[in-house]
């Protein structure tokens, strides 16, 4: 019989065999646009922190007050004895920015999504996107799903047409997507998805973790909410800042998952910190529109450009733009290419995409000459090496 140390060995020298082992850089400093690593200062393309709130004093100034409040730890799980009145102020103030009657937190993006699908999941069939995030995914392995090709609307209907003729008939369905996929930078079809929701009597379930802040009146979102069986996901994590998720679905909903989501139930809740950083990000967002504005700007002038290099930027139309490559080699060498002109964008490789790539990902705290400084050394890259 062979050991699991064996196992596991075997396992990583089949990714060093593919080139595609992945390793942990040590970081001295990280903010939205510049990273320290080994006393040099980079410029950083990798930071989901789109609207630059890592480092806002008001964020700072909440978490640190609510340490001086309510102390370090939770101490327990919401439903022991953890559940500050905190809470009840920030699931109030997501309930109206997303447009839905009642919003429940959770203490992760990852956590989140596979808690609630999980628990979701046990009553009903979910079809989801192909390339959902991982956690969705884990999620749904529990249950009875289906997977329809990425932001395909006529295979989707296929799927739930199907369902009408199956052994799983009597369930409730759920559609899950991401309204902005983390990987490629592309939005989905909302309004198509939830048409056809309407159409087979489903639930749409939407993960709002790369839009919220960004786009939508105010930075609600790309998801407009319209009736009570329609649940947003999202997290803290991202453009606003600092970390923690939530849920945003009707009062019955945020009721059973009280009593059925694991992550939930299991979990120490929160910091009071990142409950400070949470309200005070909420009480911003709607007045940066100024930083919405840029970081829309800048992404358009950098992907133009970047598909007059000849580029593959598949299908963004957001500020995440990945330079998708056939070759894992190629993309090494660009991201070691950047490395060397102190520039930081580390490749993502399979599995966790299909094709390797370098995931850019800019921020409004991004300026103008950081991105021509990009450009030019991207543009004598390809001076360099054949990049298709």
């Amino acid at each position: 019989m062979p050991t699991l140390e064996n196992l596991i060995l075997s396992k990583i020298h089949n990714r060093v065999a593919s080139n595609t082992l992945r390793k942990l850089t040590q970081i001295d400093k990280v903010s939205s646009n510049k990273i320290t690593i080994n006393n040099h200062e980079l410029a950083n393309y990798s930071s989901n922190d789109y609207l630059g709130l890592v480092d806002n004093t008001a964020l700072k100034s909440q978490s640190q007050l609510y340490i001086d409040i309510y102390g370090i730890g939770a101490t327990a799980s919401r439903l022991v004895s953890a559940n500050l009145t905190v809470y009840e102020n920030i699931e109030t103030k997501i309930a109206s920015l997303k447009g839905t009657q009642s919003a429940l937190l959770l203490n992760s993006g990852f956590a989140g999504n596979l808690g609630v699908l999980e628990a979701l999941g046990q009553n009903a069939v979910i079809v989801m996107d192909k390339l959902c995030h991982k956690s969705m995914i884990m999620a749904a392995q529990y249950t009875d799903f289906k997977r329809f090709k990425h932001n395909d609307l006529n295979d989707l209907e296929v799927k739930l047409s199907s369902l009408a003729n199956s052994k799983l008939k009597d369930k409730p369905i759920i559609i899950v997507t991401e309204s902005i996929f983390s990987m490629d930078g592309d939005i989905a079809d909302l309004p198509g998805i939830i048409k056809l929701a309407q159409k087979y009597k489903a639930t749409c379930y939407v993960d709002e973790a790369h839009a919220t802040g960004i786009f939508g009146d105010k930075g609600k979102g790309l998801m407009e909410v319209t009736d009570n069986s329609q649940i947003v996901f999202g997290t803290f994590s991202k453009a606003l800042g600092s970390f923690g998720a939530y849920i945003g679905c009707s009062t019955t909903m945020k009721e059973y998952l009280i009593n059925y989501c694991s992550s939930l139930i299991y979990s120490t809740a929160l910091p009071p910190a990142i409950l400070g950083s949470m309200e005070a990000a909420l009480d911003l967002l709607p007045t940066l529109t100024y930083e919405r504005q840029h970081l829309a700007n800048i992404s358009t002038l950098l992907r133009n450009e970047l598909n007059n290099l000849g580029f593959n930027t598949g299908n963004s139309t957001t500020q995440i733009i990945p330079l998708i490559f056939k070759s894992t080699d190629l993309t090494y060498k660009l991201s070691n290419y950047l490395l060397t002109n102190l520039i930081f964008a580390p490749i993502i490789l399979p599995p966790t995409v299909q094709q390797p790539r370098i995931r850019l990902s800019l921020t409004a705290k991004h300026t103008i000459s950081q991105i021509e400084y990009l450009i030019k050394v991207l543009k004598e890259f390809t001076n360099k090496y054949a990049i298709q």
